[in-house]
């Protein structure tokens, strides 16, 4: 297929996504010019050659044209050293807010605040450890704990034997060969739409549930080490479990897995830190005043998350949030440098 018509299939959304998760080919989608009108960058400096963006040469008038037969392939010999000019970025338009504490945020799109800078760095450290050695820790479900019988600590294995080997379940004779046979043959791969938590109801959610016996573990994988494997693990879950297969929060335990403590505080002082009656307004939201923001600065508390790790060549697709059954602010916290990107 080609890239114009690759192109002509996909939303606006998807064709800009494509552009930011594109690596072999760069070439076939348009540059970062089509849409610097929407493009916020807070840590910009003043100076181009100091701009690891422009540096990149994400602002190279040579990813500009679409070349008129690429084949999906990158045409060898070519070497791009015109990094153009980078133009400058309209921030004047964004509203900004003053937060309770001293900070700044900006409203980015409706009801969305980025605040950057929001911690410091030794804070960062802190919870960028925990994410490696306490988020990673039993009871939480890891991306690899469907297929690998893991030890209990995988972080202090990883520290104290990387070259320590690590076997999948189906080496174990942890699973039953009868199951890893049925769920080895070839399926159809079926694409869900999935309807809001709040229109399925929570009853019904918990009805699936219950009915939902688990993924079976994959048959096809091998052995490996510790410290191969730990580049492997996608995500981990914090307080209530999200089923992917289900594609809703599991609510069938009486209680949730204990969130950790110094992370729902941090969730919880951001949150009470906007002041959210300048943020929704019933001017421009009609449905504003049923959001309950009015009450986020004294109770919001986290319940549910989840931790996702990313190696330097990793991008997580755009993707609807449906499993919240409330409008209950969401957060976000990016420990290093990130790429957001935004639909609506």
């Amino acid at each position: 297929m080609s890239a114009e018509n690759t192109s002509s299939t996909l939303t606006a959304f998807r064709q800009a996504e494509k552009h930011f998760k594109n690596r072999a080919n760069k070439d076939i989608y348009p540059s970062l010019h089509q849409w610097q009108d929407r493009l916020i960058d807070l840590s910009r400096p003043d100076s181009q050659e100091e701009d690891e963006i422009w540096a990149a040469g994400w602002w190279s008038p040579d990813h500009d044209i679409v070349p008129a037969a690429t084949n999906g392939r990158r045409r060898k010999g070519i070497v791009k050293r015109n990094k153009g000019k980078r133009p400058e970025l309209d921030t004047a338009s964004l509203k900004s807010l003053s937060l309770h504490g001293g900070k700044t945020g900006y409203i980015v799109a409706p009801g969305c605040i980025l605040i950057p800078g929001y911690l410091t760095i030794k804070q960062q450290l802190s919870f960028l450890y925990d994410s490696l050695a306490q988020y990673t820790l039993p009871p939480n479900p890891l991306s690899l704990s469907t297929h690998y019988d893991l030890p209990p600590d995988l972080f202090s294995l990883f520290v104290s034997d990387p070259e320590a080997t690590i076997l999948p379940k189906h080496m174990t004779g942890a699973v039953n060969p009868e199951v890893l046979t049925s769920a080895s043959q070839p399926k159809s791969r079926k694409l869900n739409d999935t309807e809001p938590a709040s229109v399925i109801g929570y009853e019904e959610i918990i009805a699936r549930n219950k009915a939902w016996t688990g993924d079976v573990p994959s048959d096809k994988l091998g052995a490996k080490e510790v410290r191969k494997l730990w580049k492997e693990i996608r995500w981990a879950n914090l307080g209530w479990v999200y089923q992917w297969s289900t594609k809703s929060y599991d609510f069938t335990p009486e209680t949730p897995i204990p969130f950790p403590a110094p992370l729902a505080d941090l969730c919880s002082e951001a949150v009470a830190s906007v002041p959210w009656e300048n943020v929704f307004s019933s001017e421009s939201d009609p449905d504003a005043s049923t959001y309950g923001w009015q009450s986020w600065p004294r109770d919001y508390k986290p319940d549910t998350g989840i931790v996702n790790f990313y190696q330097l060549n990793d991008t997580l697709m755009a993707h609807v949030d449906r499993a919240e059954s409330r409008s209950t602010a969401g957060f976000s916290l990016s420990g290093a440098c990130c790429n957001p990107s935004l639909g609506f």
